[in-house]
């Protein structure tokens, strides 16, 4: 990954050939120490998992896309699950068909290139467990400095 601050809010990224997407914003998000973040992308990549949640069974339903594939849109953010770093994702994808898959992305390998602008914010972003959704959702209860 190759790395450029713009100011001190926002980096310009570039995962390259191999990377996973997932894992190196994670890595990045921790060796940055960030209380949180938005990011937006575009790129190529390949060995998608995806998914959708089903609210009634409280659960994602996956498929996975073995083929390469243009990433259209990459947006998310980062925050905290249990003191531990979250990357939320979702994502568009183009197969060389001009097939659209989209989801959330649960991993996906760097085919060519990723190019993500990242915008810091200077309040950690805390996730709670919501019981009647099932899921960990950003509590503003907990937005703290």
């Amino acid at each position: 990954m190759e790395v450029k601050k713009i100011n001190k809010n926002i980096y310009f990224l570039r995962l390259e050939k191999e990377e996973d997407i997932i894992s190196s914003l994670k890595a990045f998000a921790e060796k940055e120490k960030l209380k949180g973040a938005f990011f937006y992308g575009i790129g190529a990549g390949k060995d998608f998992t995806i998914g959708c949640y089903d609210l009634k069974k409280k659960e994602y339903l996956k498929k996975r896309i073995k083929k390469d594939g243009e990433i259209l849109s990459l947006i998310g953010n980062i925050s905290y699950v249990n003191n531990e770093i979250f990357v939320h994702t979702h994502i568009l994808i183009s197969d060389k068909n001009f097939k659209i898959f989209g989801g959330h992305l649960f991993s996906a390998k760097v085919t060519a290139t990723l190019e993500i602008f990242l915008l810091l914010i200077d309040k950690k972003l805390q996730r709670t467990f919501f019981p009647e959704i099932g899921l960990n959702l950003i509590s503003f209860k907990k937005l703290r400095q």
